[in-house]
């Protein structure tokens, strides 16, 4: 490893039907690209939800059976996985990503000038 790189965390994900998924761990910046991306679409609602999914798998996806996943694959899930298998493949990300885990943080209100 040259001086200045830096280790990503991935994770493997064995789905149901033996195909082996690995995806980085996801990032605040990739959540961002994934929004711009899906907002460009013009959809709005439950639409824009799936298409925001559909960004964030892209970005985040490595390889699949230990092979690289390309460009072209990213674009077209459906030439990668089955429905089945991509709403399999959702759940675990969407944990990997803190849904359902979000902890409330602890709020005092304080009085003063703003200066700390």
């Amino acid at each position: 490893m040259s001086e200045g790189s830096q280790t990503e965390t991935m994770y493997k994900i064995e789905l149901s039907t033996d195909k082996v998924v690995v995806v980085r761990e996801f990032k605040i910046a990739h959540k961002n690209l994934a929004a711009k991306a899906a907002g460009q679409s013009g959809v709005t609602g439950a639409a824009l939800e799936a298409l925001l999914q559909d960004e964030m798998l892209k970005l985040i996806l490595v390889s699949v059976d230990g092979r690289k996943v390309g460009e072209v694959e990213r674009e077209n899930l459906d030439n990668v996985f089955s429905f089945a298998e991509y709403q399999e493949l959702l759940q675990p990300i969407a944990e990997m990503c803190g849904a359902n885990q979000v902890k409330k943080p602890k709020v005092t209100i304080l009085t003063g000038t703003g200066d700390k």
